[in-house]
């Protein structure tokens, strides 16, 4: 394949405009992730819990696997005339792989030093613990009962760590106050901006994993209004197949964002576990390009992986 031949693939891919193009798109995503699980599950990064970021890419790539199936629709054993994809579930997936991404930046890639990491790490398994106290009173078996005793130990040792840390005891009682109230409301979607601590919701997730915000602006938004059981939601699920394009294009659009996010994740996994570029540059030029030019029309040059859409110059 030409340079030429080479450059109309890939624009055709960026551009998926059809089920096919989505599929084989999606292919290529899932085969290099599983290269990655393959060939860099030992890879380590010197960080607060480093560890559970492999697993975050094992949880994308088998949510891939899943919307893989997904796109392929149902007719209920013959019942239906054509095969149908029910959107409200390939939103519910694509919306639990923003909030993957989104907790892995917050996590991994936004902070700027060692305390900030610390404390984003603590406040995000601190989050899911406080959470699960819910079912303490349920628990019956003396296994149950010692996971809960061993997780409040978990609880009070995480948040001394925060508390202990240089960046904590040199921030203002007003932002010591918001990491403590973010402990309590059992979140950890903040960012430290300067000496301030912000809030954040999911939709501010947008320019965090460093989108183009007229791009990809209200995309939280989007996935949320399919993925509820909201009004919204059924009527739209009401018409969507009354004819035989909307779904299908719509169903497109979200898998078009799922690629842009993905992208965007592999390109800062990369960054953070320097070694899987190697596995990266295994691809074909084809589809390192298929991946990156997704990453870099959402982020911008400055973002690519490698720059190999120069090599089609």
């Amino acid at each position: 394949m030409d340079k030429l031949q080479m450059r109309n693939e890939a624009v055709r891919l960026l551009r998926s405009e059809t089920p096919d193009a989505v599929k084989e798109l999606l292919s290529i995503y899932i085969e290099f992730l599983l290269m990655v699980i393959n060939k860099n599950h030992h890879d380590k990064i010197e960080v607060t819990g480093g560890n559970y970021a492999p697993i975050i890419l094992q949880m994308i790539t088998t949510k891939l696997a899943h919307l893989n199936e997904t796109i392929d629709g149902v007719d209920f054993n013959g019942v239906l005339k054509n095969k149908i994809i029910d959107l409200t579930v390939v939103a519910t997936i694509s919306r639990s792989i923003f909030e993957m991404i989104g907790a892995f930046n917050l996590v991994f890639i936004t902070p700027k030093n060692y305390d900030e990491q610390k404390i984003m790490f603590n406040l995000w398994a601190l989050s899911g613990l406080n959470y699960r106290q819910r079912f303490n009173n349920v628990a019956r078996t003396q296994d149950s009962k010692n996971k809960v005793i061993d997780e409040l130990n978990q609880i009070e040792i995480l948040t001394k760590e925060i508390t202990e840390t240089e960046l904590f005891k040199q921030l203002s009682e007003k932002n010591q106050s918001k990491i403590l109230s973010k402990i309590k409301a059992k979140d950890y979607k903040i960012i430290f901006e300067t000496n301030n601590v912000a809030f954040l919701d999911w939709k501010d997730l947008i320019p965090v994993i460093g989108m183009k915000e007229d791009l990809m602006e209200h995309l939280y938004t989007y996935f949320s209004l399919y993925a509820h059981p909201s009004f919204v939601s059924v009527f739209q699920y009401g018409d969507m197949y009354k004819d035989d394009k909307s779904w299908i294009e719509l169903t497109i659009f979200n898998l078009k964002n799922v690629f842009f996010l993905v992208s965007s994740f592999i390109a800062d996994y990369i960054k953070i576990f320097p070694n899987v570029l190697y596995t990266f540059e295994n691809l074909s030029l084809q589809k390192q390009i298929a991946i990156d030019w997704q990453n870099t029309f959402a982020r911008g040059e400055a973002k690519s992986i490698n720059n190999c859409i120069r090599k089609l110059d």
